[in-house]
């Protein structure tokens, strides 16, 4: 599917995210998280490595609500991969 991220893409991006959600910079196991297109699909966001992120559930479900842009989106995670050594 052109909407699924590749499953060594989804594992590479938990790793360099230290297995944190940005959003609410929580632990979680990989079955517990996933991948989200920072700028949507829907608005022409690609499915590769660099428009995704790895989030809990019940933050890719509120991503909406909680108001956040898709600068705010990668901004996070690119904090969270800082803070953990990997970007």
């Amino acid at each position: 599917s052109l909407r699924t991220f590749k499953p060594d893409y989804r594992q590479k991006m938990y790793n360099s995210q230290g297995r944190i959600d940005p959003i609410d910079c929580l632990h979680y196991d990989i079955p517990e998280m996933e991948a989200h297109h920072i700028k949507p699909w829907r608005l022409g966001g690609p499915t590769d490595y660099d428009n995704m992120v790895m989030l809990c559930k019940k933050s890719h479900s509120d991503i909406d609500i909680l108001g956040l842009t898709p600068d705010d989106v990668r901004r996070k995670r690119d904090e969270v991969r800082r803070t953990q050594g990997n970007m």
